[in-house]
């Protein structure tokens, strides 16, 4: 056994819901029924750029095995651009690919640099990155394609009293996690970035503060195609944008329980206070996020005082662009604040430089009965106190029924059992 509970396959899981409660006893044993969970398999079929079976080598990058970063396998793919894996423990697997006699584009690597001439650069062919999930006892199939790369090239244009070192960017790809290189000299401004799958996409410039998120100051549009195309970014400075907090915040980065922290992200003014419904008592425990124009996550959080202030907190924002599943950047600056256990989210809008001042909505409440099965719940009878001086049993006391109104909650408790099978035995 590698890990308890057993989570990788082969393995015998069962389960169960078992109502527990002092008024209701159990007159039969549990019983739990086993079910087999068996490795799965993995089939990848390689398609060159025209669409055909391609011949090639796909390699599993990382995955549920013990090593999650290196090459975990590799196999050649057959006649009809196929490879199978077979005996793989379910989970996420990240799969990449060559085409046998492509032309692999070039990448200048952590330090490298790019070739002068644009030519150097056309002709490059990858495989984009592929994710597949394998689940237990079945074979799953995942098809990916050779598609031709590009670059971009051109030249930044800062504004006046500026350096073209102050603003990074970056370019959306099929594989957001997965940053894309790029070269800047900052003397001339000029800049290099790729490879990229050719075809239409997004470059955003931001701009490089030393505290706070980094504001897109310039969206472009380009046309990748099979080779070099040319761009002149021209960024502009944003006119009453978001500034970093000047509250004497430090811009550090703090490691705690909730993840990774950094001061100084919020920005400017977005202090607040939370009342609960009526407008009148103030929320203490409310949760609340911050979310900025340009920014696909959150840029701080905070949790109100006793007297429902809040007091922002940085929040790490991954880097690389958006994550798969999550929704469009806010156009406006919103605060999304909430109570747990009590009151959903009250989203609201703020202005730039102004306290928030947030009232949350009314609660939702449910009432009703609790019966087992069909009766009122009765309290189990107990043994009434001993009267000082006197001996013998005790006299059994039944407490009244609070007027057929109450109810006794049953919690429910989940019996999971895993077992791994013995060698030749078949059974756990």
């Amino acid at each position: 056994m590698k890990s308890s509970p057993v989570t990788e396959e082969p393995y015998y899981q069962a389960e169960a819901l078992l109502p527990v409660s002092p008024a209701l006893a159990l007159e039969e044993p549990v019983l739990l029924q086993g079910i087999r969970h068996d490795r799965g398999s993995l089939r990848v079929r390689l398609l060159d750029v025209a669409g055909r079976p391609a011949r090639g080598t796909v390699m599993i990058v990382n995955g549920a095995g013990a090593d999650p970063t290196g090459v975990q396998s590799a196999g050649t793919t057959d006649a009809r651009g196929e490879v199978r894996f077979p005996d793989l423990p379910g989970g996420e697997y990240e799969l990449r690919g060559v085409v046998e006699g492509s032309r692999p584009p070039f990448d200048p690597g952590p330090s490298g640099r790019y070739p002068e001439e644009d030519d150097a650069l056309k002709g490059g062919v990858a495989v984009t990155d592929l994710s597949a999930k394998v689940e237990a006892g079945a074979e799953a199939f995942a098809e990916f394609q050779a598609r031709p790369v590009g670059y971009v090239r051109g030249t930044i244009h800062p504004p006046a009293g500026l350096k073209a070192s102050d603003y990074p960017f970056a370019i959306d790809t099929d594989c957001p996690w997965f940053p894309t290189p790029w070269r800047l000299d900052p003397e001339t401004g000029r800049f290099t970035l790729g490879p990229v799958p050719a075809g239409r996409h997004t470059l955003k410039v931001m701009r490089r503060r030393d505290a706070g998120p980094w504001p897109t100051v310039g969206t472009y549009e380009v046309d990748v195609p099979d080779g070099v195309a040319r761009l002149d970014l021209r960024p502009v400075e944003p006119v009453g944008g978001l500034a970093p907090s000047t509250s004497g915040r430090s811009g550090k980065v703090m490691l705690g329980m909730g993840g990774l922290s950094q001061e100084g992200a919020a920005p400017f003014g977005a202090d607040g206070m939370v009342r609960m419904p009526g407008g009148q008592a103030p929320a203490f425990a409310a949760r609340a996020l911050l979310f900025a124009p340009s920014q696909d996550q959150p840029v701080a959080s905070s949790v109100s005082d006793a007297a429902g202030n809040l007091t922002w907190r940085g929040r790490w924002i991954p880097g690389g662009g958006p994550a798969r599943g999550d929704g469009e950047p806010a156009e406006k600056p919103k605060a999304v604040v909430w109570l747990p256990g009590l009151v959903g989210a009250a989203l609201v809008e703020f202005e730039l430089a102004q306290p928030i001042r947030i009232v949350l909505p009314g609660p939702q409440a449910a009432a009703g009965r609790v019966t087992l099965g069909g009766q009122p719940i009765r309290r189990p009878e107990c043994p009434g106190p001993r009267s000082r001086g006197t001996s013998g049993p005790r006299r059994a006391r039944r407490h009244p029924e609070p007027g057929g109104l109450g109810a006794v909650q049953r919690p429910l408790r989940s019996a999971r059992a895993h077992a791994r099978p013995v060698s030749g035995s078949g059974r756990p």
